[in-house]
């Protein structure tokens, strides 16, 4: 293997070498995307709305946004 690459062009090495290390980035960021993702998913957000009325012949019409100061 060592032989045929260096029977190869300069220019056809450097070609090899650059797709090697592209291949390389692109395995290595794919499997740190991976490990993020699992983490970020523990951070989901969950928001309750609790509405109650009283009386005859009420209604509720209305709009809620609940922001955390981290959401802004």
């Amino acid at each position: 293997m060592l032989e045929w690459f260096n029977a190869q062009d300069s220019t056809i090495k450097g070609a090899i070498i650059g797709l090697c290390s592209a291949v390389l980035v692109a395995i290595i960021t794919g499997v740190f995307s991976l490990l993020g993702k699992k983490s970020d998913s523990k951070k989901s957000s969950t928001y309750t709305v609790n509405q109650t009325a009283t009386g005859q012949n009420n209604t509720q019409i209305g709009v809620q946004n609940n922001f955390k100061e981290e959401d802004k």
